[in-house]
C-alpha cells in the first residue's frame, strides 16, 4: 500500500489525552488569554488616556480596528505555515515558542509608546506576535484531542477567559499600581504558563520530510459546510460583542 502524500490532511486523533496533557494545555490557554485580556481591557485604555485624555476613545478605536485586522490576517497566515512546518521540534512547538517570546517583547512597545501613532503601531505589532503563538496553540486541540474527549477538554479550556478577566480585574487593576510592573507581571505570567506546556507537555513527532505546499483553498474549504458557516458566524458575533463591551468598559467605570 502506498503512503499518503505529504500534504494530506492529518487523520482525526484517536489516542486519549492524559490528565497531565489536559492540565498543561489548560494552563497554556489561560496564559494565552492573560496575554491579551489585561492588555486590551485595562492597560491599553489607561495608556491611551495617558497619551491624550481628550482623544483617548478615538485612539482606542483606531488601535482596536488596526489591531483586529492584523490579528485576523496573522492568525490565518501562521495557521497555514504551522500546518506545513516540518522540523525536529515538531509543527506547532516552534511557532508557539517564537510567538511567546515576541509577544512578551511586544509589551515593551506598548509601554514605551508616547504618541497615538506609536501606540497603534505597537498594538498592531503585539497582535501579530500574539497570533504567531496563539494560532498553533489553538490547533493543538484538533491535532491531539480525540472526538470522545473534545467536550471535556473544551470545558477545561473554557475557564481561560473568565480567569484572565479575573486576573485583569484583581491583579492588574487593583493589586499592582505601577505601570512598568503591570507589563512585567503580564509578560512573565504568559511565559510561565505557556513555556512548560510547549517545551515539556507538547510531544510532537519530529519530521524532516519535505514541506507540503501551502494551499490557501484548504483553509476556506470548511465554509462550504452550512453548519460550519452558522457556527462561525455566531462565534464572530459573540466575540465582536464581547470586544466592544470590554474595550470601552474602563472609561465608564
Amino acid at each position: 500500500m502506498s503512503s499518503p502524500p505529504n500534504d494530506a490532511i492529518p487523520s482525526t486523533p484517536t489516542d486519549r489525552v492524559t490528565a497531565r496533557f489536559v492540565g498543561g494545555y489548560t494552563l497554556a490557554q489561560i496564559g494565552a488569554f492573560i496575554g491579551f485580556v489585561p492588555l486590551l481591557n485595562v492597560l491599553l485604555p489607561i495608556k491611551a488616556a495617558e497619551i491624550d485624555n481628550e482623544t483617548a476613545s478615538l485612539v482606542l478605536s483606531q488601535a482596536a480596528m488596526w489591531g483586529a485586522a492584523a490579528a485576523g490576517l496573522s492568525h490565518l497566515i501562521t495557521g497555514l505555515l504551522s500546518d506545513s512546518t516540518r522540523s525536529r521540534w515538531g509543527r506547532r512547538r516552534p511557532w508557539i515558542l517564537v510567538g511567546g517570546v515576541l509577544t512578551t517583547l511586544s509589551y515593551a512597545g506598548v509601554y514605551w509608546a508616547d504618541t497615538p501613532g506609536r501606540l497603534i503601531a505597537a498594538i498592531v505589532a503585539f497582535q501579530i506576535a500574539f497570533n504567531v503563538m496563539f494560532a498553533p496553540l489553538v490547533a493543538v486541540y484538533a491535532d491531539r484531542v480525540p472526538d470522545r474527549q473534545k467536550g471535556v477538554v473544551s470545558a477545561f479550556l473554557g475557564v481561560a477567559y473568565p480567569i484572565a478577566n479575573l486576573f485583569a480585574a484583581l491583579v492588574i487593576a487593583v493589586v499592582l499600581s505601577g505601570a512598568a510592573e503591570r507589563y512585567w507581571v503580564v509578560g512573565l505570567t504568559v511565559a510561565a504558563l505557556i513555556a512548560p506546556f510547549a517545551i515539556f507537555g507538547l510531544r510532537e513527532t519530529a519530521s524532516l520530510a519535505p514541506r507540503p505546499p501551502i494551499r490557501l483553498s484548504r483553509s476556506f474549504s470548511a465554509l462550504a459546510d452550512r453548519d460550519f458557516r452558522i457556527v462561525f458566524g455566531s462565534r464572530v458575533l459573540v466575540q465582536t460583542a464581547m470586544a466592544l463591551n470590554n474595550l470601552y468598559l474602563l472609561f465608564y467605570l
